[in-house]
This record gives C-alpha cells, sequence and structure tokens, in this order.
C-alpha cells in the first residue's frame, strides 16, 4: 500500500465520519411522519373545527 492510497483512505474515511455526524443532527424518520400526519389531519378538519365554533358562538 503506498503513502497515497493510505492518505485518500483516511480522507475517505473522514468525509464519512462527518456525514454520519450529520445524520446524528437529524430527527428522525418516524418523527417527521407523525408531523406530517398532524398536519395533514388538521388541514383536513380545520373547515370542520372552524364550522364547529361558529355554531357555537
Amino acid at each position: 500500500m503506498t503513502e497515497e492510497q493510505h492518505e485518500e483512505i483516511i480522507q475517505e474515511l473522514k468525509e464519512l465520519n462527518e456525514r454520519m455526524d450529520r445524520m446524528e443532527n437529524r430527527p428522525s424518520v418516524t418523527k417527521i411522519l407523525y408531523i406530517l400526519l398532524f398536519g395533514a389531519g388538521f388541514l383536513l378538519f380545520a373547515p370542520f373545527f372552524i364550522d364547529v365554533l361558529t355554531m357555537l358562538f
């Protein structure tokens, strides 16, 4: 193994390490899905809630 190959492998390992660090800081996929589902449900039922509120007051 030449010195050049050694340096190249070390550089690739550093890049992989940085990528893993960035992935750890992201929120999990399930959390994102729950937020999207909650938002979609809220948008679907918002007109119904507004209608009920206007009927009550």
